[in-house]
């Protein structure tokens, strides 16, 4: 499935790109580039395609899926979505949230998007579901939750899912009064089981994320401070049989690194330090026993000194964010990038 995940920072509005070969969303760029631009620091052409830009209104985009739909949310912090009809007239649907705060992070192309509901704060987060996206029967169903100790609280975000449903995310384990407990915080991936979805631990030690599924069953995260891959294993029913992992993969000799985002082809894109000051977007290529064939520095934005991948499409496209913080000024810089 081809998706792209936006990481930008907080938007005062957001574009819709419309190209030739369908709609494409985008974060706001901060004027120092164009969205889908070419160049190393985020300008360049089109290369001569051409491009309506639609204004959709106040928040933040963060995924689009292959029909050109795409997900987010407002500045109030409700979960949207976004489509967009013939005429390329943008539709908006605000997705059921239980009176709490609510986010939304991935969809596939099949009316599914997954996320967050509650903030961590005045509500335990629990990981969502929203199913028939754009239809008026637009619901939301929380995922399941693992078994904890007396006096223990799992929060659960979703982070993505992929074409056959199945969702990986985190949970972490707080004490009654919403603090991080001993228990730490671990991954996890949700299998549809027909009425609803069962939570899997995935294996490691605490202090992992679970960030991304393929349609394979190939997860890409990190644990501690190293980029990882996990592997399911399916019976002929696609119900899970077993994990591998979490392999650790390749970085670019610095001490820490992430993997973000993946795709069906094993191209698998985030970051890793090329040294104590400095982080690089990074793309790693795996086979099949996700044994990692190929690692390529992307590099960072000019006058930057953090970058990552986020998302990785069918076609190979890359999206992701480079940053800077002014430790003088106590300000920070983000672009996006493509």
């Amino acid at each position: 499935m081809s998706k792209f995940n936006w990481l930008g920072g907080v938007l005062t509005f957001l574009l819709l790109v419309i190209a030739a070969g369908g709609p494409t969303f985008a974060g706001k760029g901060n004027g120092n580039g164009n969205p889908g631009g070419g160049g190393s620091d985020g300008g360049g052409d089109s290369g001569g395609q051409a491009y309506t830009i639609l204004n959709l209104g106040p928040g933040r985009a963060v995924a689009v899926n292959d029909l050109g739909e795409a997900i987010g949310g407002t500045n109030d912090d409700r979960a949207v979505y976004w489509s967009v009809d013939a005429n390329n007239n943008v539709l908006q649907q605000l997705l059921p949230d239980f009176n709490l705060d609510c986010w939304a992070d991935d969809l596939n192309n099949f009316g599914q998007a997954v996320g967050v509901i509650g903030n961590g704060v005045d509500a335990t987060s629990r990981a969502v579901v929203w199913n028939n996206l754009g239809t008026p029967g637009v619901s939301a169903q929380y995922l399941g939750e693992p078994s904890v100790p007396a006096g223990i609280v799992p929060y659960t975000h979703a982070r993505a899912i992929n074409s056959n449903g199945f969702v990986v995310g985190t949970v972490q384990y707080r004490d009654e009064e919403g603090n991080l407990s001993s228990y730490g915080k671990e991954p996890v991936v949700w299998q549809p089981n027909g009425s609803g979805y069962d939570v899997l631990e995935l294996p490691g030690p605490l202090s992992a994320n679970a960030w991304d599924i393929n349609d394979h069953g190939e997860i890409v995260g990190r644990e501690l401070t190293d980029p990882v891959l996990w592997q399911l294993q399916f019976d002929n029913d696609g119900v899970i049989t077993g994990i591998t992992g979490p392999i650790v993969l390749t970085s670019l000799g610095g001490p820490t690194g992430s993997s973000v985002g993946i795709n069906n082809d094993g191209v698998i894109v985030g970051n890793s330090d090329i040294n104590a000051d400095e982080t690089h977007a990074v793309r790693r290529q795996i086979d099949e026993s996700g044994n990692v064939t190929q690692t390529t520095d992307l590099g960072i934005l000019r006058k930057m000194d953090f970058a990552t991948g986020s998302r990785v499409n069918s076609a190979g496209l890359i999206i992701g964010s480079s940053s800077s913080y002014n430790f003088k000024s106590g300000q920070s810089k983000r672009d996006g990038f493509l």
